[in-house]
């Protein structure tokens, strides 16, 4: 038996497995803390960005602009058809529905029959 204790303590030694295991852990907290910094782009490129971007949303209004003219005049045509179809009733009530009337001089005409020049 020994007579002392402390000569059969070992010298502790360096884990080499702990040693790489810190350092992969320090280089993995390196890459992560890099990664979620805030990157920038260069202000050109910012502004080119903004500019794009500005332009896309202007001509974007403009076209719903635009769509909404085109329904409005759609309505307004199909509103002057049924106002023509009215007017055109009336007219043939009062002038007889074979006639025909000048757009240019309202006057009132017959119609001509088949094989009669206009």
């Amino acid at each position: 038996m020994p007579t002392s204790v402390v000569g059969h303590l070992k010298k502790p030694r360096a884990n080499p497995n702990k040693t790489y295991n810190i350092t992969f852990l320090i280089f993995a907290v390196l890459i992560i803390k890099l990664n979620t910094m805030a990157k920038k782009i260069k202000e050109s490129e910012l502004k080119s960005l903004r500019d794009l971007n500005t332009e896309f949303t202007k001509i974007k209004s403009q076209l719903g602009d635009t769509e909404l003219q085109k329904y409005t005049l759609l309505l307004r045509v199909q509103e002057i058809k049924t106002e023509f179809q009215v007017l055109e009733k009336n007219l043939a009530e009062t002038y007889g529905k074979d006639t025909i009337i000048s757009m240019e001089t309202g006057e009132v005409k017959p119609k001509p029959k088949d094989g009669e020049n206009k």
